[in-house]
């Protein structure tokens, strides 16, 4: 009869350590998920970074040149408006204008100042800012756009593509 009790408890012994094996295996697992969530999460946020790096180096050199990123990623719901660029640039929204290839993966508004990712979405974006003959110190050049740029997601601009400044 002492044997049979001993049985039972071997073996209530490795349904133990099988619990407790368990319990460090799943414990383990959320660990992984959550940093592979965390990864996910900074590189949004690095191409966020990267954009606006982006657009920043295209309109402090306003001579037409292109500067082209490297493929950004971007969250389904995120969305960019010129008041945006304006905040990065302080160069008037109205001087801004987004354009897309990718109308299935993107929404660029009607007037062209709010760009919209309607999937989560790899892209190259494109951005070119050219000057004009005005001085943005002066009152009376205030309200007409110095410098005027463009973005484009999914293709590549050339220094031939022309920009729509809304402001003459």
């Amino acid at each position: 009869m002492f044997e049979l009790f001993k049985d039972n408890r071997g073996q209530a012994e490795s349904v133990f350590r099988l619990m407790i094996d368990s319990a460090i295996g799943l414990a383990i697992l959320i660990i992984i998920i959550s940093s592979l969530s965390q990864f996910d999460r900074l590189s949004l946020n690095q191409s966020v970074s990267d954009f606006r790096d982006l657009v920043v180096s295209s309109s402090q050199s306003p001579d037409g040149q292109v500067f082209n990123s490297k493929e950004l990623t971007f969250a389904q719901g995120q969305t960019f408006s010129t008041l945006d660029l304006e905040s990065w640039t302080n160069i008037s929204e109205k001087c801004f204008e987004f354009d897309s290839v990718a109308k299935a993966s993107m929404n660029v508004s009607d007037g062209r100042d709010v760009a919209e990712f309607l999937s989560r979405f790899n892209v190259k974006v494109s951005a070119k800012c050219v000057s004009r003959s005005c001085d943005p110190t002066n009152q009376a050049d205030k309200s007409n756009c110095c410098v005027c740029c463009k973005v484009l997601f999914g293709k590549v601009l050339t220094a031939d593509d022309s920009i729509n400044c809304p402001r003459n």
